[in-house]
């Protein structure tokens, strides 16, 4: 719960607000762990897609922001 806070203000928005979205979207971002990696949560799917929308940074950045891939970070923005 404190790592959700803490994305919570990091994209600056209410926690109700946010567990409503995610609530709404976690049927379609949901995927399956794989035995060579974990996917990423629909919560943290949606933080990446948000905080991109809100400073307009790269990839690349938020990438290393995030510590995960470029082509997670760019999947993650698309899905959402």
């Amino acid at each position: 719960m404190t790592l959700l806070l803490c994305c919570v203000q990091y994209i600056r928005m209410d926690l109700i607000t946010f567990k409503s979205l995610v609530s709404r979207l976690q049927p379609a971002l949901q995927h399956l762990n794989v035995n060579s990696r974990e996917s990423l949560s629909a919560e943290e799917q949606i933080v990446i897609c948000l905080r991109f929308l809100a400073t307009g940074d790269s990839y690349c950045t938020l990438a290393f922001s995030f510590r995960v891939g470029v082509a997670t970070v760019h999947h993650a923005v698309v899905r959402v």
